[in-house]
């Protein structure tokens, strides 16, 4: 995080820093519960028409209906969160048309690991402790969004509220969510709070008055998770909605945004998700340049090749291998040669590749490529 420019943009003209300054956590390291909320990593690649993780780090669309480009979209002097320090969005694009407006939904979607909420210093059981949540975000369709908290350890519990943006114009978004005493969240490496910003649900998913709307509850029938929309970007060709600066934090006010170095993002970030193609190669790539080169152990016809990974992940990961001849997965490459290859051992912090039949001379190598998710 910059603390010097979040110490700037509190001060503004002023002189001093004051107690309150301080207890609000304007210009506090570690603050944002989001990951990558400024979008400035995509590993796994920058444009994609599919749903899921595909493109911007940590951030997933979830989807029924609609054909969609999801990207990380460059910024421009242009955007007003530029000048906030922002070069990045996450652009959601509607390519083909929903056709069944009861039935279809769109939405982005984070997931928070458990023991990040459990020891964030939200009291999240206690109506009086707060956190806040706050981005910007630009819809080419005019109207009333919805974004839902869903708090899945124990009983499930949910908090949903509604803002509203005119076309084609950036705002800022900040709501304050209390805690509720039935709120349970575990100190462990599974999901402790989900947060989905919707750009669409169909009236199978809503209701005229959500009893969700600004309070927890739980889930009714039928489910009712918020409002009814009044309009459906889903029925709009080329319709597009866009996010960035999301940050999640302990505390009744939105302080300025933790902007954190590309280094700092990018480790968070792979303990989630990691790969070992160079930085802009997206996975599935052929690419020599980039191959990670392992001395083998020839035993009974087997090669191996151990590698560690760049950070520790939240989790053993699913591994897949690529080979760098042509990119595809489920191989290596060995001199001149594809062979089928698998992770035969997977831990958190390391992997062991495994390729069988192989005959091994003294100038034998294998060259490959692998990523490793432990998404929530």
């Amino acid at each position: 995080m910059s603390n010097a420019r979040n110490l700037a943009n509190l001060l503004g003209t002023r002189t001093q820093i004051t107690t309150a300054d301080i207890a609000d956590g304007a210009f506090q390291a570690n603050k944002n519960l989001i990951i990558n909320g400024a979008m400035q990593m995509a590993q796994r690649g920058t444009s994609s028409s599919s749903s899921g993780y595909q493109t911007v780090d940590r951030f997933k669309t979830n989807l029924s209906g609609p054909t969609i480009t999801q990207s990380q979209h460059s910024l421009t002097s242009s955007d007003t969160p530029y000048s906030y320090g922002f070069r990045s969005s996450y652009h959601i694009e509607v390519t083909g048309v929903g056709t069944n407006a009861a039935t279809d939904y769109l939405e982005i979607n984070q997931n928070i690991e458990a023991q990040n909420i459990a020891k964030s210093g939200w009291n999240y059981t206690s109506a009086s402790s707060f956190i806040t949540l706050s981005f910007w975000v630009k819809a080419s369709v005019a109207g009333t969004y919805a974004v839902l908290f869903d708090s899945t350890d124990g009983t499930q519990q949910l908090y949903g509220f509604e803002y509203t943006v005119s076309a084609n114009t950036w705002k800022k978004v900040t709501h304050t969510i209390p805690g509720y005493s039935n709120i349970a969240v575990d100190n462990d490496n599974g999901i402790g709070l989900r947060l989905f910003i919707i750009l669409y649900y169909g009236t199978d998913y809503t209701v005229a008055s959500s009893p969700l709307n600004e309070q927890w509850g739980t889930l009714g029938s039928p489910t009712d998770y918020v409002n009814d929309f009044a309009q459906n970007m889903l029925t709009t060709a080329n319709a597009t909605f866009e996010v960035t600066g999301v940050q999640l934090e302990v505390g009744e006010t939105a302080t300025p945004f933790e902007h954190r170095s590309y280094g700092d993002e990018l480790a968070r970030c792979q303990r989630y998700y990691a790969k070992t193609y160079n930085d802009g190669v997206a996975p599935g790539t052929a690419t020599s340049a980039g191959s990670v080169f392992h001395s083998l152990d020839a035993q009974q016809g087997y090669a191996k090749a151990t590698w560690d990974f760049p950070v520790t992940m939240r989790s053993n990961p699913t591994i897949v291998l690529y080979n760098d001849n042509d990119g595809t997965s489920g191989q290596v490459s060995g001199d001149s040669t594809n062979y089928t290859g698998s992770a035969a051992y997977i831990g958190n912090n390391r992997a062991i590749g495994g390729v069988s039949g192989i005959a091994l001379g003294g100038s034998t190598y294998l060259r490959f490529h692998a990523t490793m998710d432990a998404e929530l």
